[in-house]
């Protein structure tokens, strides 16, 4: 539940943000910008101290949301998430919770830890002579812990007094949920660099705005489950119009969907031209077929071998098939027939192509420049991805709209560099890449980035094993596709398509309460529900 505060002549209504079903924009902030936006606050009038009251007291409200009964014990360090941390006990107790504190950090001469003990809050200190003792017998008590011990601006590693707790609470000696204040301790929040003893939270409530590196490296494995709360500073704060990073939101896609009247026809809707399939993944192209109509396009064409066709076309039964030859000045002909392009028309190029002599050759006359700068709204995936890695020249000549969407090993054939190293840099990687090939970069996997050229980043919120199958991928490029088609701008497009496809398995897992059996031919089906959450009524006139 909301909680008002007035603070500074400002009604502050803190607002609880759950990454699966935020319906308030969260920018994705480096350090440096959080510090910016909080000193910016503060000149326009907003006290520090102020700050860190809103920030716990809203910390305070979304735990609340937990269960009675539970017994809280929060970890304190020195510095201002420390602080924040101590709001919230206190907060909490006043709520009625159970609370206590345990002092990681000697806060000397303190405001809070003053706060702390007016308060009563049972606290022991970990350096003290009979700390151990104390400390122990805390957590043997707790159900669940609040770390806020190190925050935005710890680099690693850890100082060796944290390790033993550290240790002893990530082996779950105490069964208590750990709940991180902001990030957790243990973690570069610029770059997701983690130390080996990072605390694992089941939860991370994020202050304000996520921060760059709790989406990146392996910071995003430790974090648990997302949320967030957000202050309300002002929001004409100048540091804002240079933050070109935000979270994907419902409320975003809501207010974008291709509008759909209902006095139209299929060809109102778009067309999705797929080139796909092989002997070997004779089924992805029926996968994006699937997502596209359920996305909402209104015709979908797949480009296939005779094989493919016979084998998948009562999968793909609404869709309506054509060639791909081994015969060059064949797919010239048949490409030349196709454009110039609709403008409504999308694409999608590589699901389940394979990499054979058909494939080569068909490609090799795509990537023709006279083809390729006719083609309007090109996804490329999968194995176009795979041509493109072998030929990086053409990366430089992409149509302006352009739509990449590869998955880390991909992105690193791309770029010429590890999965790793892709997975390390995920977002300034796919950033890069962007601008570099001037094309929107979908980069693919837990907390999924889009990245357009002129510099501005989406990441979606959703990191679930649900959508860890094979097709899963070639779904999300045809819903993409169908989004595209039916007029969405090709970034645009992208983030649909991302959100739609990571919200379907966010829905599974909610209704099957796991996240092992889904797979990539049912994630279509769930996208009814999700039009029927969040669109609007649209009215045709004239």
């Amino acid at each position: 539940m909301s909680e008002l505060f007035l603070l500074n002549g400002y009604a502050e209504l803190n607002l609880i943000i759950s990454l699966k079903s935020a319906e308030v924009l969260m920018e994705i902030v480096t350090v440096a910008e959080m510090r910016e936006i909080e000193r910016e606050g503060f000149e326009a009038g907003t006290s520090y101290e102020a700050m860190v009251d809103m920030v716990g007291k809203a910390v305070a409200a979304e735990v609340d949301r937990y269960p009675r009964g539970l017994r809280i014990t929060g970890l304190i360090g020195k510095g201002n998430n420390g602080a924040d941390t101590i709001v919230a006990l206190l907060e909490l107790k006043k709520r009625g919770r159970a609370v206590r504190a345990i002092l990681i950090d000697e806060r000397k001469e303190d405001i809070y830890e003053a706060r702390l003990r007016m308060g009563c809050v049972p606290t022991a200190a970990l350096g003290s002579a009979e700390g151990g003792t104390q400390v122990r017998a805390f957590l043997s008590e707790t159900d669940m812990i609040l770390d806020g011990v190190f925050g935005i601006g710890f680099r690693p590693p850890l100082p060796d007094r944290c390790r033993p707790l550290f240790r002893m609470l990530n082996a779950r000696a105490f069964p208590a949920r750990i709940i991180a204040v902001d990030c957790v301790s243990g973690m570069n929040c610029d770059s997701g660099e983690t130390d080996p003893d990072a605390l694992r939270a089941d939860q991370t409530v994020a202050i304000h705005a996520f921060k760059l590196g709790q989406l990146m490296g392996s910071a995003g494995a430790i974090g648990g489950k997302l949320s967030g709360v957000r202050m309300r500073l002002d929001p004409e704060l100048p540091v804002y119009s240079r933050i070109r990073r935000r979270s994907l939101t419902q409320s975003w896609v809501q207010a974008r969907l291709p509008e759909r009247c209902d006095v139209s026809h299929k060809g109102a809707f778009g067309t999705v031209r797929i080139f796909g399939g092989c002997e070997k993944y004779f089924g992805a192209p029926a996968l994006a077929a699937e997502a596209a109509y359920r996305s909402g396009a209104g015709l979908v064409e797949i480009n296939s071998n005779e094989l493919v066709r016979r084998c998948v076309a009562s999968r793909a039964a609404e869709a309506v098939w054509d060639t791909i030859s081994d015969n060059a000045g064949e797919n010239r002909a048949a490409l030349e027939r196709k454009l110039p392009d609709r403008e409504n028309s999308a694409w999608l190029v590589g699901p389940g192509l394979g990499m054979g002599n058909l494939s080569t050759t068909f490609l090799d006359v795509l990537f023709d420049p006279e083809i390729l700068g006719r083609i309007r709204t090109p996804i490329f995936d999968a194995d176009a991805l795979n041509y493109l890695s072998d030929r990086r020249e053409i990366l430089s000549r992409l149509p302006s709209g352009t739509i990449l969407t590869p998955h880390p090993g991909e992105m690193a054939r791309l770029c010429g560099c590890t999965v790793a190293d892709v997975n390390r840099r995920r977002i300034p990687l796919a950033e890069e890449k962007a601008r570099e090939w001037s094309a929107i970069v979908v980069l693919k996997g837990a907390y999924t980035v889009i990245a357009a050229p002129w510099g501005e980043t989406a990441v979606a919120p959703f990191a679930n094993a649900a959508l860890a199958k094979a097709g899963s991928g070639d779904v999300l490029s045809g819903t993409i596709a169908g989004f595209a088609a039916q007029g969405s701008d090709p970034f645009s497009a992208a983030q649909l398509g991302v959100w739609f496809h990571g919200s379907a398995g966010e829905i599974f897992r909610k209704e099957r309460a796991e996240n092992r059996t889904l797979l990539a031919g049912e994630i279509p089906g769930l996208y009814s529900s999700l039009f029927s959450q969040i669109a609007s009524d649209y009215q045709c006139v004239g």
